[in-house]
């Protein structure tokens, strides 16, 4: 019986479809916090997101990109929730840019049918230990403002005429 564990573990850190195996990323913290739990897909779904919201709040700046705490997040799948992300990298990779897209698809697949979950207020009480950190979709959502106003825009050549007799 453990010799079957232990190959059922194997198989959860192993690497696939571009999803990071478990266990293989870290961020610096600020303060220490857990990682968050293993998640298969079955239960709680909301609990899941606050101890990512949690870590989250633990980290660093500079924090990791969008992309990469998505991948964090997917990093933490097992099982079913691991078949899921590797369905999301092949059929719906824009997903990977977006955390709060990203979650919204989370809860749809994984949430109480016909629940209606509010990620403000399901992120707000996972910030119990690190209230002063931003909520990690309101963060990320930020960061893409911030590129966009600094991206220089293509100068338009405009042409004015004028009005005097030539």
């Amino acid at each position: 019986m453990d010799v079957a564990r232990g190959r059922r573990g194997r198989r959860a850190r192993e690497p696939t479809l571009s999803i990071p195996a478990f266990d293989s990323m870290r961020f610096t913290q600020r303060i220490f916090e857990h990682m968050p739990a293993r998640y298969d897909g079955v239960d709680y779904p909301d609990y899941f997101v606050r101890q990512c919201q949690e870590y989250f709040g633990s980290l660093c700046d500079p924090k990791p990109t969008e992309g990469q705490f998505i991948m964090f997040i997917m990093s933490r799948f097992v099982s079913f929730a691991r078949s899921w992300a590797q369905w999301i990298v092949a059929e719906k990779p824009m997903v990977l840019e977006d955390v709060r897209l990203f979650l919204e698809l989370f809860f749809v697949e994984f949430g109480e049918p016909r629940q209606k979950y509010d990620l403000d207020k399901v992120l707000r009480e996972g910030t119990a230990r690190t209230p002063t950190a931003p909520l990690l979709h309101v963060y990320y959502e930020q960061v893409r403002h911030q590129v966009e106003m600094s991206t220089p825009q293509p100068a338009t050549q405009v042409t004015f005429r004028s009005r005097a007799p030539v």
